[in-house]
């Protein structure tokens, strides 16, 4: 009886430590969230386009800090045939990765989209700049000042691809998206 006391009390120390199984706590996990893409050949190919809208979907709503599938509790693939193949739907509750809570020094949650990237603003923004232009969203200078004319040129992308993201400010999340089109989108 006494090791099964001292097993439990040091098992919710270990917990209350964040020491343990799962990298994330309860209180880092948000809301089950749902995704399916369209009807793929193979089932690896639709549970990669099932994932990557799960991302783009916790992106949307929680932030880049719960994005990473590896991070997420409840994991929970469903494939079905179609006529074209198959189809995945994913289920999942994401979690913050570890070390993207990080605080600034007024106590903010520092927001910085680039922080677990070796670019800067700057780098970020002429690498999004870039995209846009290859897309034909964007005719001004790759100058890695984030103006009105990004804003706009992000904001044609966003509209003429259906896609919901912050204009205001360049992030990863845009500058991945906007690199998986492989086709002019802006005339």
């Amino acid at each position: 009886m006494a090791r099964l006391s001292v097993c439990v009390v040091m098992c919710a120390s270990f917990a209350a430590m964040g020491i343990g199984i799962g990298a994330a706590s309860a209180q880092d996990c948000k809301d089950e969230v749902t995704a399916s893409g369209k009807a793929r050949l193979t089932e690896g190919w639709a549970r990669s386009i099932a994932s990557h809208m799960w991302q783009r979907q916790v992106q949307a709503q929680y932030g880049e800090q719960y994005e990473d599938i590896k991070s997420a509790r409840d994991v929970n693939f469903i494939c079905s045939p179609t006529t074209l193949g198959r189809r995945c739907t994913l289920t999942a509750r994401p979690c913050m990765v570890a070390g993207t809570g990080g605080h600034g020094p007024e106590g903010d949650v520092d927001h910085r989209p680039w922080r677990d990237d070796d670019r800067t603003e700057g780098d970020l923004t002429r690498d999004l700049q870039r995209e846009l232009r290859r897309v034909g969203c964007y005719d001004g200078e790759i100058d890695g000042d984030w103006g009105d004319g990004s804003r706009r040129a992000l904001d044609r992308f966003a509209r003429r691809t259906d896609t919901e993201m912050d204009i205001d400010r360049p992030s990863r999340r845009a500058l991945k998206t906007v690199e998986e089109v492989d086709r002019r989108v802006c005339r």
